[in-house]
């Protein structure tokens, strides 16, 4: 099986493909959405199982999906008060500069390596949700937000959102809590705000070697397709899954979570 053609897709003639992967797009949201995480994590390792490696088109479909997401999460944040305007400021440039230093070394790298560097990062996640499960309490502690605290948590969730595509928040947020003692919705609010800017940015830097305007005129890239197809029921499959948090074992769902997450590793680095 193949990805979704531009052509193909707008002619209607590839709409099995375009139901998986829409598919893969409400699975993907509703579990990120579950446990407070991207839906690119679990989006980007589904369509290599289905389609076969070609990582740098999954990740460029998926910043344009996470920027997206960001911008309705964002709208949520800012209304509850959560987005810290002065992190922000002291975040936002470093993440932005390094996303596009991200997104360079992304594009130097061949899809296995940048296919194993992803099951890396999704082992990465894995044992930090089995940690935060494990400390479950965390003493409360004077914050540590100063320029170079912030500046440093932005240009590490730039740099490897924009190197693996994914959206910075299972990043920032650990970073944000751990380095610089912050409060948990101040930290999701704002890493949220963060990420915005710099997926909106490296999303044009990804995309930009995959231009392609079709003979017909109608012009749409490969990666751009896939997100048309993903985005909707990405950020669908989100808003169910923050809704199901208050209604389901948010451990348990947490420590499914954790296992699918190394599972996924181990398979996207072996595979």
């Amino acid at each position: 099986m193949t990805p979704l053609d531009p052509v193909a897709m707008l002619d209607g003639e590839q709409w099995r493909t375009l139901l998986i992967v829409a598919t893969i797009g409400l699975c993907g949201g509703i579990m990120g959405g579950l446990a407070g995480i991207g839906g690119s994590l679990l989006m980007i390792p589904a369509l290599t199982l289905v389609f076969g490696r070609d990582q740098h088109l999954y990740q460029a479909a998926a910043m344009v999906v996470n920027f997206l997401v960001a911008a309705t999460a964002t709208i949520r944040h800012a209304r509850a008060r959560s987005v810290r305007r002065d992190w922000f400021l002291r975040m936002v440039p470093w993440a932005v500069a390094f996303v596009v230093v991200g997104v360079l070394t992304s594009n130097r790298l061949e899809q296995l390596w940048l296919q194993r560097s992803f099951g890396a990062f999704m082992i990465y996640v894995a044992f930090s949700e089995a940690w935060s499960l494990w400390r479950q309490h965390v003493e409360t502690r004077a914050e540590r937000t100063g320029a170079v605290a912030l500046g440093l948590v932005g240009s590490v969730t730039g740099f490897v959102s924009g190197m693996l595509g994914v959206g910075g928040g299972g990043i920032a947020v650990p970073l944000l809590r751990g380095a610089c003692h912050a409060p948990l919705r101040a930290a999701i609010g704002t890493s949220s705000a963060v990420m915005l800017v710099g997926t909106f940015v490296g999303s044009i830097l990804k995309n930009a070697g995959f231009v392609r305007i079709d003979p017909t005129g109608r012009g749409l890239s490969a990666p751009m397709a896939m997100a048309l197809v993903l985005a909707p029921l990405g950020i669908l499959g989100a808003w169910i899954g923050a809704s199901l948090t208050h209604r389901l074992n948010i451990a348990t769902i947490r420590v499914a979570f954790a296992i699918l997450m190394l599972a996924g590793g181990l398979r996207m680095i072996l595979g």
